[in-house]
């Protein structure tokens, strides 16, 4: 070969090798850009944010609050309305007789008006409520009416009439209640108010409820990879020994029927490691199922925890009353519920009465102002009534007595629940206790199985150990591996639950 056709070769190679390389780059670089690595947070917020369940929690919750607040407003600032409609013009022509059929009479009417009206609405604690109401009604009319004689054949018209005028007209109103003053308005208020505390506590359950599923899959998962690598550990292990025990078997060692229990163990693991790839699959479609994630790319979960210790917040939660536990406020929100509509109900039902006190005032003029300014009293006046009811055939007795009845379990219920948080605190105290001591013990034995193993890799790259032996040490190490995964899944689902407890929110950006 010539050294022209020796350097075409070289440059050739050289071209081929350069493509390799960056292939392999950009394999390298599409694998890396493929693979997403989430912490159990990062899963939390892209759970919570995105989480359909969590918005409609939310929209609930921010309804309630809005509904609260109007109530809670509508006590310090008054209803305001105003009606009004543009300058109308309006044209009437009509048509009648006179004298039978004698005399005909045609009537024009043109009327230019307009109305304008201000409503405004004040609730006080007192049950009582003061109305304001102000309409200017402005119209300016004309008036023509022609008379037709048949006699004469001729028409007579009357001089065309003109009537403008400005009425102005202001009213205050106010009634109050007797014998129950804080019914219905500030009994309203208190409902709207409990609606919006029980909404609070129901969101910040649904909340830790939504996290904690998170949780168990987040480790579900961990926890699975771990066990379909130890299947697949055995599945390797098992076939090494099967190896050897045929081996064995033909040289008379070993016999037919302990042969077949190495067989039978061999396709027990090739069951199990099946087992788990689907395993595997389900957890991580119901992964991304829970943590909304849109994209395609591979999932790396990390394994690496910070917040493994109890916090200063979370010791306060242990040392809590019970009687500030989420569900016994709930339960004591029920109980003021039922005596809120037992009020209602006698405030309703029995003996009632009403203060009412009236006074307006009313202009008339050709102009606004002077309408205005002629403004006089025209009516006012003091009412007060009285309803007593004399027979309802029982009804009202029946009702009360259901609502007092309801009421004597809402207090049972509460009592109930008092007893079953507490129980609660107890056991959710007991196990963060047991998985905080079991944490320490597994830390040391992982280390000790790390470096164990990494001694058997030394060992069996000398030729001081079989393979089965290293992997025999290898399935220690995941199962290891698997329990310290499953006790800090027990402890984070043990602080949420201490979280459920509270009605406190976890702790998301």
């Amino acid at each position: 070969m010539n050294i022209k056709g020796l350097m075409r070769l070289l440059k050739f190679n050289f071209l081929v090798f350069g493509w390799m390389i960056l292939l392999l780059y950009a394999s390298s670089a599409f694998s890396q850009e493929s693979t997403i690595v989430l912490s159990l947070h990062d899963c939390m917020e892209s759970a919570l944010k995105q989480g359909k369940e969590f918005d409609i929690a939310k929209k609930k919750l921010e309804a309630s609050r809005t509904n609260y607040s109007a109530k809670r407003l509508s006590f310090y600032l008054p209803k305001l309305s105003l009606n009004s409609n543009l300058p109308s013009y309006d044209v009437t022509e009509d048509l009648s007789y006179f004298g039978g059929f004698e005399q005909r009479v045609f009537i024009k009417d043109k009327t230019l008006s307009y109305y304008n009206a201000v409503n405004l609405s004040q609730n006080f604690f007192t049950g009582g409520n003061l109305q304001v109401n102000g309409f200017v009604n402005s119209y300016d009319r004309r008036h023509q009416t022609f008379f037709e004689s048949i006699d004469t054949a001729g028409d007579s018209q009357i001089p065309e009439r003109r009537t403008k005028e400005v009425r102005t007209d202001v009213s205050l109103k106010f009634i109050q209640p007797l014998l129950f003053w804080s019914s219905p308005n500030r009994l309203e208020l208190d409902k709207a108010k409990i609606e919006y505390q029980l909404a609070d506590k129901d969101y910040a359950e649904k909340v830790n409820s939504l996290v904690s599923e998170l949780v168990s899959i987040y480790f579900d998962l961990l926890i699975t990879q771990k066990e379909l690598l130890i299947a697949e550990k055995k599945v390797k292990s098992s076939e090494i020994a099967l190896e050897n025990t045929r081996k064995m078997k033909e040289e008379g060692i070993k016999s037919e029927e302990e042969y077949y229990k190495v067989e039978k163990e061999n396709l027990n693991n090739k069951i199990e490691l099946i087992d788990k790839k689907g395993k595997i699959k389900e957890l991580e479609n119901s992964f991304r199922q829970k943590t909304n994630l849109k994209i395609k790319n591979q999932v790396e979960l990390k394994e690496s925890f910070e917040d493994i210790n109890l916090t200063p917040d979370d010791k306060k939660l242990l040392q809590m009353n019970i009687d500030n536990s989420a569900q016994v406020l709930k339960a004591g929100l029920e109980v003021r519920s039922k005596e809120i509509a037992l009020n209602q109900e006698e405030a309703t039902g029995g003996i009632s009465g009403n203060f009412e006190a009236t006074y307006g005032l009313w202009g008339r003029g050709d102009q606004l102002r002077s309408s205005w300014d002629d403004l006089r009293r025209n009516r006012w006046g003091i009412n007060v009534s009285v309803s007593i009811p004399l027979w309802d055939g029982g009804a009202r007795d029946a009702s009360l007595k259901s609502l007092e009845l309801s009421l004597d379990e809402a207090r049972n219920q509460l009592e109930l629940t008092k007893n079953t948080d507490r129980l609660n605190l107890e056991i959710i105290a007991n196990k963060l206790d047991n998985s905080n001591q079991k944490y320490n013990l597994l830390l040391k034995e992982n280390e000790i199985y790390s470096k164990k193993l990494e001694n058997n890799q030394e060992k069996m790259k000398s030729g001081l150990i079989s393979e089965k032996e290293l992997l025999d040490i290898e399935i220690s190490y995941l199962e290891t591996q698997k329990s310290y995964f499953e006790n800090l899944k027990e402890f984070y689902l043990q602080k949420i639950e201490l979280k459920k407890l509270w009605g406190v929110l976890p702790e998301i950006d």
